[in-house]
């Protein structure tokens, strides 16, 4: 690849754009290394400090989810009036999300 570059430009040797290319990702891995060490500190803090609040939040987001789920299937006159069609929808959905992950993780 860097062969192409060296004739395409016709001035670089190849040893000079592979050298410039080394110090380019050592650059940017030192840079990511760099702000991982600043960022993830106050990451984890954040979370330390206020547990509560995220607790909360995600429980209110869980609950909001199922209430709305709840409502969306409560619209229809033919689920209201025969529960064990949600009861079949619902095993149905888990079989083939089970057979989903299988055939993925494989």
């Amino acid at each position: 690849m860097f062969k192409n570059i060296k004739h395409f430009f016709g001035i670089v040797s190849t040893d000079r754009v592979e050298e410039v290319f080394k110090m380019a990702d050592l650059a940017a891995m030192s840079t990511v290394k760099t702000v991982d060490t600043y960022v993830a500190p106050v990451r984890r803090t954040i979370l330390q400090r206020y547990p509560v609040i995220f607790g909360l939040m995600v429980t209110i987001g869980a609950a909001s989810v199922i209430l709305g789920i709840e409502q969306l299937i409560l619209k229809y006159d033919i689920l209201v009036n025969h529960p064990e069609l949600i009861l079949l929808f619902g095993v149905c959905l888990l079989a083939f999300t089970g057979r989903l992950y299988k055939k993925l993780s494989e």
